[in-house]
């Protein structure tokens, strides 16, 4: 369980700030980075641009009774992803398939192409028009993965809370505050568009947006009986 308090104002204007950075230029290559993107005939580090910065500032409303705090958190991510995937060969994509793979049988009469060989007059249309969505392969290695790519992956987040804490009396004390997180990601498939190739439903657009307001009221009646009400909401 973790309790998260936002603190609140004092008497004298304060404030700080903050930036935490990373960059691919620090990082060393990963044994699955496949892409070389400086063109000098080895893989590259992933593309590799973070930056998380912000501020806060707090200070008195009127001295000793009210007081104000808030905080602005930003982050900024850019990545690349070294992606490894298998599209038609140059000659599957002429319907020629190698029998050491896959024996191409007749759905009509369930016997082996001539030759592991599809007709082209036996080719589904829609078919036909997807082989051109898939990429020629680009890669060569040890498996039948052929085809390297290095997709973007976005990542945009901003936090802004803000806290008004008012003292009626030394006994009875109140806050509100109100908190807003926005977030949105872009994560590209392996393929060219309009094709993407995602393995999984982690590629793809990402917004979400949330808001939180809370307020609490806290009312010292003596040394043994304190009442504290609050509400929160969010949405």
């Amino acid at each position: 369980m973790i309790n998260v308090s936002i603190k609140s104002g004092t008497n004298t204007l304060r404030g700080t700030g903050h930036e935490f950075l990373r960059n691919d230029v620090f990082d060393a290559r990963d044994a699955f980075d496949y892409h070389d993107r400086t063109n000098d005939g080895k893989a590259d580090p992933e593309v590799l641009r973070q930056h998380q910065y912000g501020f806060t500032i707090g200070g008195p409303v009127r001295k000793n009774r009210s007081s104000y705090f808030g905080s602005v958190e930003l982050t900024r991510i850019r990545t690349t992803e070294s992606s490894l995937v298998t599209v038609p060969t140059s000659l599957e994509r002429l319907g020629i398939f190698d029998p050491n793979v896959v024996v191409v049988r007749d759905p009509l009469t369930g016997r082996a192409f001539p030759q592991n060989v599809i007709p082209v007059e036996r080719w589904d249309p829609v078919a036909l028009q997807m082989v051109g969505l898939w990429p020629e392969p680009n890669f060569v290695g040890t498996t039948r993965a052929n085809y390297v790519s290095n997709p973007s992956h976005r990542r945009h987040r901003a936090q802004y809370d803000i806290r008004l804490d008012h003292a009626f009396s030394p006994r009875d004390r109140m806050f509100v505050r109100a908190s807003r997180m926005d977030f949105s990601g872009d994560r590209q498939g392996p393929l060219p568009s309009p094709a993407v190739g995602a393995p999984n439903n982690d590629v793809g657009r990402d917004e979400n947006s949330a808001v939180n307001v809370a307020m609490s009221e806290t009312h010292v009646f003596g040394s043994t009986v304190v009442t504290k009400r609050g509400w929160a909401s969010t949405a």
